[in-house]
């Protein structure tokens, strides 16, 4: 993959070849601005083909302070046919969808991709791709920004830097902070998890809490804590049904699945200026041993979320309690009966989930 001279009528541009064809790519400018550094930016990308616009079958872009690297960057796939933008999850392993020109995001623990004010346009040769893309501060510094294209005959161009940003993070986005312990084994545990919003812990309305063998939400201990009423709901095994255990002084009980109990004594959640802390105190079935990951995902009332990300993992082992009879509700209060939803409003809904297939040095959507 070669970068040929200037074609005269094109003065501004540059064109790539591949086995002597021309490859949807141009080169300079690539992106608008391709310096700065807001925390948050609408980046403007434009992406040409010599025969028309609609022969590219995908744009991505990659913001990473490592180089040219997948893992534990801001790798997003943009669908010009779907109008979706696919953020690759921080280890490479998955995609999480986002629809542009509709509201909400998706987030990973480098940032967050804005749907409301993303999407594209065409003009002939030229596909111009808006993303608007904002950065969390554990991912503050200088970072490099690449894009790459491919067509619907299979061509791809090579990976261009096409620019250089360094910001301090956006200030305003929720975070995932820790998980304490994160690592250990044993027949119960109580677990604390901090989770941040600068605009205060009062503007997050929920947190998640998934622990399994991997992300998935059936036959596991997965849990939704709702900040305003100190509410715990704990999943059925089968999905279908939520139960809910309030927390606080003087609140005892439990809710139960096949996989764990989450008792009021000791689980809670505290929020004091910008951080919400919860701790869930659990003890395992016996059904459960094994190593389990743990993930969470956090979500704000402006609808920014930091889709799951693992915190930690638990080793369950010397767990005494029966995995027989399912789920089941002990609770004061009236707290313990069953939910299609938590009151308030449903649990938001995870962005849609694709595995990755790799294609050389790209990552495609499958």
């Amino acid at each position: 993959l070669v970068a040929m001279p200037l074609w005269s009528q094109r003065p501004t541009k540059e064109y790539i070849y591949l086995g002597g064809r021309l490859v949807a790519v141009e080169n300079s400018p690539l992106v608008t601005p391709n310096l700065g550094s807001s925390g948050r930016q609408t980046f403007t990308y434009t992406v040409w083909h010599p025969e028309s616009a609609d022969y590219v079958l995908y744009a991505q872009f990659l913001f990473n302070r490592s180089g040219l690297v997948a893992q534990n960057g801001c790798y997003v796939s943009y669908d010009p046919a779907g109008n979706v933008f696919y953020l690759l999850n921080d280890n490479a392993t998955e995609w999480f969808g986002l629809k542009g020109g509709l509201s909400g995001t998706v987030g990973n623990s480098q940032c967050t991709v804005h749907g409301a004010n993303s999407g594209s346009s065409k003009a002939g040769t030229d596909l111009t791709v808006l993303l608007d893309v904002s950065f969390r501060s554990l991912f503050t510094g200088a970072k490099r920004v690449y894009l790459l294209s491919g067509d619907n005959t299979g061509l791809i161009s090579d990976w261009q830097e096409v620019g250089s940003w360094s910001d301090t993070g956006d200030g305003r986005a929720v975070e995932l902070i820790s998980l304490t312990p994160d690592s250990g084994s044993g027949g119960a545990v109580t677990l604390t998890s901090v989770v941040k919003d600068s605009d205060g812990a009062d503007t997050i309305p929920f947190t998640q809490f998934v622990m399994n063998a991997g992300l998935n939400g059936y036959n596991a201990c997965f849990i939704h804590y709702d900040r305003a009423s100190n509410v715990f709901f704990l999943l059925k095994d089968d999905a279908s049904d939520w139960f809910g255990l309030r927390a606080g002084p003087g609140m005892g009980g439990q809710v139960a699945n096949s996989q764990c109990v989450l008792r009021a004594v000791g689980s809670g959640g505290t929020a004091s200026g910008d951080t919400l802390t919860v701790t869930y105190n659990l003890q395992f079935k016996g059904g459960f041993t094994g190593n389990r990951q743990i993930y969470l995902q956090v979500l704000d009332n402006t609808g920014v979320i930091q889709t799951w990300r693992q915190m930690g993992s638990w080793t369950v082992s010397g767990a005494t309690l029966s995995s027989a009879g399912g789920s089941s509700v002990s609770s004061r209060g009236g707290s313990g009966r069953g939910f299609k939803e938590p009151p308030g409003g449903p649990v938001f809904e995870t962005p849609r989930r694709y595995r990755v297939m790799q294609r050389g040095n790209v990552l495609l959507v499958g």
